[in-house]
């Protein structure tokens, strides 16, 4: 196995996270006062040739000392670049970090601006890491060749992938998202409005890179917590609601039966199991309620 090239990230963002409270990786539940939040990740229906889940999530409910009450970032690897799951682990640690670092005094779009800008520095960081790396070779993941490991760094065609920032401040919630993200809202007017929705049968997709000089966000959302059910989720559930549902699905979905008190990962048990092979992607999915 090759060597942990985000151990220092991590164990910096760890020790900055746990000032504000307990941050849980790969699945979180938990209620405030007015919210139930849930949150889980897992590999998704059986894909041939793939063995990793390259989607990594993170979740934290915040103490008194944090300027917001709870937050959570879903980050999906892109399945062609070399350590994308080392991407998409990072933007999780580095986002919610730099959240948790704003001052209460910070506007919400400035600070989902700095977290985003930190993550991009951070993986920007990753890439010269590798560049280093060349001669050592400790970096090099078991299955690439040499010679294919050295293009790759030169190219920097690496740890990229997609972030989406979700938190509340009590009285609104705020979602960021670079890339293919999706996000549906139940309230009492609608039972199901696309706040944006990826195209998912165009391979293409915005990602931070160690190649992007400067970031900006795909998408800006600042909604009422009360009275509201939300379901924010990478690409990979967007598929299997396309499938079992159709293109225009919004039209008749329900975004609050979806839901329907389950917690995540019984959500994406489901999915798991309904959605073919072609369709088969890493599942993420958070979900927001109201009490």
């Amino acid at each position: 196995m090759f060597a942990n090239i985000d151990d220092e990230v991590i164990a910096e963002c760890k020790a900055v996270v746990a000032k504000y409270g307990a941050a849980c990786e790969g699945t979180a539940d938990f209620c405030t006062d007015d919210q139930s939040v849930s949150l889980h990740t897992c590999f998704g229906p059986p894909q041939a040739g793939k063995t990793l889940n390259e989607d990594a999530v993170l979740g934290i409910q915040c103490n008194d000392t944090a300027p917001i009450r709870w937050a959570c970032a879903l980050a999906d690897g892109v399945g062609s670049s070399m350590l994308s799951e080392v991407g998409s682990r990072v933007a999780t640690w580095v986002a919610i970090a730099s959240l948790l670092e704003c001052s209460h005094r910070t506007a919400p779009r400035k600070r989902a601006n700095t977290a985003f800008a930190q993550t991009l520095a951070a993986i920007g960081t990753l890439g010269e890491k590798l560049k280093n790396d060349v001669s050592e070779l400790k970096y090099k993941p078991p299955y690439l060749p040499a010679p294919a490991y050295h293009y790759v760094v030169d190219q920097q065609m690496c740890f990229q992938t997609t972030l989406c920032l979700v938190w509340s401040d009590g009285s609104s919630i705020f979602v960021a998202s670079v890339g293919d993200s999706g996000a549906l809202q139940a309230t009492s007017k609608h039972r199901c409005q696309t706040l944006f929705f990826p195209e998912v049968s165009d391979p293409q997709v915005n990602a931070i890179c160690p190649t992007l000089h400067q970031i900006q966000l795909d998408h800006w959302q600042k909604l009422r917590a009360k009275q509201s059910t939300l379901a924010v989720f990478t690409d990979g559930v967007a598929k299997s609601l396309v499938e079992k549902h159709g293109t225009q699905f919004a039209k008749s979905f329900d975004v609050e039966d979806f839901c329907s008190g389950k917690q995540a990962v019984d959500l994406l048990a489901d999915m798991t199991a309904t959605t073919s092979e072609d369709e088969a992607d890493n599942l993420s999915l958070l979900v927001v309620s109201s009490l």
